[in-house]
């Protein structure tokens, strides 16, 4: 059904953009930060993450869950020791 593939597309191209802005606001609040992370940027980092994942933890569409995946694997690898 078009329908349905059109929704699938519009929402991972949505998926997509969000998880540009999530890599884009880490590098913001917390580059300069990187080796003196208080325990106040973890929690708002934490924060930040569930809030994504929450968004999308109801999707069954395998993509996404990849695309999540892959962002956040990035993010830690960015900034270690940031998510819980």
């Amino acid at each position: 059904m078009t329908v349905m593939g059109d929704f699938e597309d519009i929402l991972e191209i949505n998926v997509i953009h969000e998880l540009e802005w999530l890599r884009e606001e880490f590098d913001f609040l917390f580059r300069f930060k990187k080796n003196r992370l208080s325990q106040e940027d973890i929690e708002i980092a934490n924060q930040i993450i569930y809030s994504v994942i929450d968004k999308y933890s109801g999707s069954i569409d395998d993509k996404i869950v990849d695309l999540l995946s892959k962002s956040i694997e990035e993010i830690e690898e960015c900034y270690p020791g940031l998510i819980n």
